[in-house]
């Protein structure tokens, strides 16, 4: 499923950031040019407090959302920065895919 992920944002049909977490921690992440947006460094650093992700971690990466509500919707700001441009703090949407055995995440993050 993560070389799909991978090969959906090679082919730059929609701009999507994706940030892999292991073991509670952002091991990396990767982002169309398009997504015009500045990341925090999350990189060796818990996700966001209020990011899906966390909700994961939180639930020991058991399944919190069904199929039908797993886009949930965020802010922009959970996972980066809002600067002087912009105008406010717009809607994105994170969809997570956990893995328990291996204590990981690889989070989708777009704006619809």
């Amino acid at each position: 499923m993560t070389a799909t992920v991978f090969k959906y944002l090679q082919a730059d049909l929609h701009p999507i950031c994706l940030v892999f977490i292991e073991n509670g921690r952002v091991k990396y992440w990767k982002k169309s040019d398009e997504l015009k947006v500045w990341l925090d460094d999350y990189i060796r650093l818990s996700p966001p407090s209020d990011s899906v992700a966390m909700e994961y971690i939180q639930k020991d990466y058991s399944f919190v959302y069904t199929m039908e509500e797993k886009a949930q919707e965020i802010k922009k700001s959970t996972w980066f920065d809002i600067t002087k441009y912009d105008e406010e703090d717009t809607d994105f949407y994170e969809y997570c895919i956990p893995t328990k055995r291996y204590k990981t995440i690889l989070s989708i993050i777009w704006e619809d």
